[in-house]
């Protein structure tokens, strides 16, 4: 959806451009739960989490080697920052974090798209809106909010649904590095 609001020159931290963010995320939480309707949680320590730990840190390290061979290129270094420190770092306090910890202490009663959920992943969900609110993009970003707390409703679906927090951040991290690569900030 970004490079359709850079082409509506429309900011995904305005109103407008905010509005169809929040729209396309709500509506792609449907079809992503029947894309991974079968899939079952992976244990940890199994052959497959650690296939996709590695190719996560090949790929980091790729671009680590990439922003060192081209440092004046401002897309590597932007692209490992989105994956690496606020993906990866959001994911791990947001949903491996609270939503785990609040799941512990409320339970999971409720059910989403056939997943047990409780108010973890509610509250998670609000943290996190409203921390891109008062984020470093600016003060009171409510645009920003408000699709950032639909994304995060998919983003704790796919934690809930996963019982790890590496489908959340592979998801959260390939879709802000998109956003570096088309220049959309």
């Amino acid at each position: 959806m970004f490079p359709l609001l850079i082409a509506l020159d429309l900011s995904p931290t305005g109103w407008p451009g905010a509005a169809i963010l929040a729209t396309c995320y709500a509506a792609s939480l449907p079809v992503i739960a029947y894309v991974v309707r079968n899939t079952r949680p992976i244990e940890r320590g199994t052959p497959q989490v650690r296939a996709v730990i590695g190719l996560v840190l090949a790929l980091g390290l790729a671009l680590a080697l990439a922003a060192l061979a081209r440092p004046h290129t401002s897309v590597v270094p932007a692209v490992l920052y989105r994956l690496f420190y606020a993906a990866l770092g959001e994911e791990v306090f947001f949903r491996g974090y609270v939503q785990s910890r609040l799941n512990e202490s409320f339970g999971r009663p409720y059910r989403l798209l056939g997943v047990p959920c409780g108010w973890g992943l509610t509250i998670a969900v609000l943290l996190f809106g409203l921390a891109h609110v008062l984020g470093p993009a600016g003060s009171f970003q409510w645009g920003w909010g408000l699709w950032t707390a639909v994304l995060g409703v998919i983003l704790g679906y796919l934690r809930q649904k996963s019982s790890s927090v590496l489908a959340p951040a592979v998801a959260h991290g390939a879709l802000i590095a998109v956003v570096a690569i088309v220049g959309a900030d």
